[in-house]
């Protein structure tokens, strides 16, 4: 048991969200820019089904993940060290 004058740390390491930010940076360009090439079939008079809008959601998220998820990669390795972070412990 502790007692009432040891310091407790509260603080905890705050969780890794980078795989959510991919997730939500693809996503939400995807919604977008699949939300404008529908707008533009639409405008054109030749509507694009379910199946199209689907197809290009996914290569479009797909896309901004992987480029996402190799721009962060190099960003975590540090090119001289190649150890994790090594850049944000160098004063």
């Amino acid at each position: 048991m502790r007692r009432a004058s040891e310091e407790i740390d509260f603080v905890a390491e705050p969780p890794d969200c980078q795989l959510l930010g991919v997730l939500v940076a693809s996503l939400f360009s995807a919604m977008v820019w699949t939300g404008l090439v529908a707008a533009m079939g639409a405008a054109v008079g030749r509507p694009l089904g379910a199946v199209h809008l689907t197809t290009i959601a996914t290569v479009i998220a797909g896309f901004i993940a992987v480029v996402l998820g190799l721009l962060f990669s190099r960003l975590a390795y540090d090119s001289g060290s190649n150890t994790p972070t090594s850049h944000l412990t160098s004063a």
